[in-house]
């Protein structure tokens, strides 16, 4: 025997109580239980379609409406009136009832169709948490990497590679293990050329300026613009030794 069930369940909207037929429905008189009940025919015609199926078990669609609700008789005329003169509902050829918002409200599945879900579901969590863990992972090896390589430095070029790290990482631009190792070797490199103070410099000129990576070539602009300014302040001495000699 199988047991592929069918389960349904309403789809009411967060603003439910702002619709305009809701809204109609709580301005009469016992407007609340008005509500209630246009709720409890909803969930009574999920299973056909949006439809509440009169029977003829009692001489009126009503009455009978009332006993399956367990909603007083009064209350259930009043309702149907109601959602009959805001255009809620429509009365079918046989007395039916057809609750017109239904078409947009009824969500459905099977229990197999659920398994498949639940399964799925399981496997897509499960695949993101071990894509997590070796994230984690991978970030940890890389970290104890990037210790064990900073020894190397001094500790002034170990804090500005480390603000260097950081600047990259706010802008989503991160090193993975082979470009982390690259960028150490460049300035350990740089370095055997360079004085500690020409690296920060260019590397505090590379963040200022939101390069995306450090522009070593700066370095000459620097001395070429030191150099042009030593030779104009050469010349204006000698100008000046020239007119007060």
């Amino acid at each position: 025997m199988s047991d592929n069930k069918r389960y349904y369940w309403l789809k009411l909207k967060a603003n439910f109580f702002e619709e305009k037929t809701t809204k109609f429905l709580r301005k009469l008189p016992d407007g609340d239980k008005l509500v209630i009940t246009y709720l409890k025919m909803q969930l009574k015609s999920l299973t056909t379609a949006g439809v509440l199926q009169y029977d003829r078990l009692l001489p009126s669609c009503e009455e009978e409406l009332a006993l399956i609700l367990d909603e007083d008789i009064n209350i259930v005329k009043f309702t149907i009136k109601a959602l009959l003169q805001c255009n809620a509902i429509e009365i079918l050829d046989d007395n039916s009832i057809y609750l017109i918002a239904m078409k947009d409200l009824i969500g459905n599945e099977s229990t197999s169709a659920e398994r498949v879900r639940r399964f799925r579901e399981n496997q897509k969590l499960a695949l993101q948490c071990n894509t997590n863990v070796q994230k984690c992972n991978t970030e940890l090896e890389i970290e104890k990497e990037l210790e064990k390589e900073l020894e190397k430095f001094s500790a002034k070029l170990k804090t500005k590679i480390k603000e260097w790290l950081k600047y990259k990482s706010e802008r989503n631009e991160g090193y993975k293990s082979t470009g982390l190792k690259n960028l150490l070797l460049e300035i350990k490199e740089r370095s055997k050329e360079l004085s500690e103070d020409d690296i920060e410099y260019v590397i505090n000129l590379s963040m200022s300026n939101g390069w995306k990576g450090i522009i070593w070539s700066e370095i000459k602009r620097k001395y070429s613009n030191n150099q042009y300014v030593n030779k104009t302040q050469n010349e204006f001495n000698d100008l000046e030794r020239f007119y007060t000699t």
